[in-house]
């Protein structure tokens, strides 16, 4: 009875010990006073039937503070200076417009687009924020068109004005190219669409549209 017990206490002792690896004053479950590798993933949070989230590439390890689980996050801050290209698109297609209305851009060319930050909706022209973030917006036009009048181009949020530009061309003009860019914070959710008008009749030869994403 007595080898039983003490056994049992050694075994409970050993159960829940502080580990040290080139130290001999652990100060959490495993303390190594070293360097570490890996030699395959990473696993977080999960329990004792559930494995771990090894996250997927690209994906940063973000500190959830004291006593919680990290976390494999898409964010990226400006701390360090990165910014990250997520959308470029080009309509290379012409598009018609009748005067006075305006045409609601589309990209037939999706060159670039990361669906962590952005999805596209090719029948709407709509882009939709899937991570919340400071983004800078560029887009760029190049349209024909008969006769003096007013141009006017948009990107629109949420189906209310973000950034525009206005421009008025006189006779003897008969193209033009515009841009509009500007930086706004998204929240996830957020749908942005882009539009185009003149006071005549005008056909939009080409367009791009760039996302490039700042951080939180």
């Amino acid at each position: 009875m007595i080898k039983i017990t003490l056994c049992l206490t050694l075994f409970s002792s050993i159960s829940f010990a502080q580990i040290g690896i080139n130290t001999t004053t652990p100060q959490k479950t495993l303390h190594v006073n070293g360097t570490l590798q890996l030699t395959k993933e990473l696993n977080v949070g999960g329990d004792s039937i559930t494995i771990g989230n090894s996250g997927t590439s690209g994906q940063i390890l973000t500190s959830q503070g004291s006593n919680k689980a990290p976390i494999w996050d898409n964010s990226i801050t400006t701390s360090n200076g990165i910014q990250k290209l997520v959308g470029f698109s080009l309509n290379s297609s012409s598009l018609s417009g009748t005067a006075n209305t305006f045409k609601t851009i589309t990209y037939d060319n999706i060159n670039h687009l990361d669906s962590n930050y952005l999805t596209y909706d090719n029948s709407s022209g709509t882009y939709t924020v899937n991570q919340a973030g400071y983004y800078n917006i560029d887009m760029y036009t190049y349209i024909t068109f008969n006769g003096e009048g007013v141009l006017t181009l948009n990107i629109l949020k949420n189906s209310n004005l973000l950034f525009n530009i206005t421009k008025t061309y006189i006779i003897g003009n008969d193209s033009a190219g515009n841009r509009v860019s500007g930086i706004s914070y998204l929240n996830a959710g957020d749908t942005i669409l882009t539009q185009e008008k003149y006071s005549s009749s005008f056909t939009i030869k080409s367009a791009t549209i760039s996302f490039t994403y700042l951080g939180q």
